[in-house]
């Protein structure tokens, strides 16, 4: 199983902070935690994913077993 991290507005959505899903590409583990987790849904288009520390753009990326998956929703600060 691929672990996932939340954060944010997603770690809120999923009532987690981290899951345990099945999947053998990034789009596989994000279809698998929607299908758990559907409150995710509105959350998930503005988020960035991560595979082991890396930010990802192409979600048909494999994953396998021992990876981590990070998925982190826009942050915004204050003034600098």
């Amino acid at each position: 199983m691929v672990t996932v991290l939340l954060f944010a507005s997603a770690r809120v959505a999923a009532e987690k902070r981290q899951m345990c899903v099945n999947g053998t590409s990034a789009a596989a583990v994000i279809q698998a935690l929607l299908e758990i987790k559907p409150a995710l849904a509105p959350v998930m288009p503005h988020c960035s994913v991560m595979i082991d520390g890396v930010r990802v753009l192409d979600l048909s990326i494999n994953v396998d077993e021992n990876s981590e998956v990070a998925i982190l929703p826009p942050v915004s600060g204050g003034a600098i």
